[in-house]
């Protein structure tokens, strides 16, 4: 009997992860387009008419649909000058009028760790959650999501007094470094097609 048990276990936990792993392949639909894994990215979809480099670009503010450790204002600010610099910083025309393409979307999360759990852990965290898009009138030209944890090494228990604001502008600075960096990288190789040498993102790195 022990041992019927334990195979109906093992067939009920080998079917459930297959199921899971079926699950977890199959692309995102998000506003009519698909989503699939990005480079940078968690999900992504690009048109293969997106002038990325060569487009100026205007970022409406993001709403904030959830936020902890700091207010929903404070966490669209801050989401908001990371993703405009980031931006900037890699030559791209921000908010100077007559735009070519229109970038939104939603913080779905914008979390800094409770003080309670950072004095029992002895270390921050904090964690952003996206949405957002690039449409050129009614025309998406691409589309993301994307979810950045940032837990820095064990600091002592004693936190010090601007470490939630600067975990929360660097976990918004690392989650808009993803989507540039996403933004800008030529699309993916097609079968049959000859590659072009790809150009080194100036922002951040590739996920591991």
């Amino acid at each position: 009997m022990a041992s019927i048990r334990v195979l109906r276990f093992f067939l009920l936990g080998w079917g459930l992860a297959a199921l899971c792993a079926c699950t977890a392949a199959r692309p995102v639909r998000s506003e009519g387009e698909w989503l699939e894994p990005g480079r940078y990215v968690q999900q992504v979809y690009r048109s293969p008419d997106l002038p990325a480099a060569t487009m100026g670009y205007t970022v409406e503010p993001l709403p904030v649909a959830f936020a902890q450790g700091l207010s929903t204002q404070e966490a669209a600010t801050i989401f908001q000058e990371e993703l405009v610099r980031a931006l900037q910083a890699n030559g791209l025309r921000v908010n100077r009028g007559s735009p070519d393409a229109v970038l939104s979307g939603q913080v779905e999360r914008f979390t800094v760790a409770s003080p309670v759990w950072r004095f029992l852990s002895g270390r921050g965290q904090a964690q952003v959650q996206v949405r957002g898009e690039i449409r050129r009138g009614q025309e998406v030209l691409f589309a993301f999501q994307d979810h950045v944890t940032v837990n820095p090494a064990v600091n002592p228990r004693h936190q010090p007094p601007l470490e939630p604001n600067l975990l929360a502008r660097q976990a918004a600075r690392r989650l808009a470094m993803h989507v540039v960096n996403e933004l800008l990288l030529p699309p993916r190789q097609e079968e049959g097609k000859v590659a072009l040498p790809e150009s080194q993102p100036a922002a951040g790195r590739s996920k591991e």
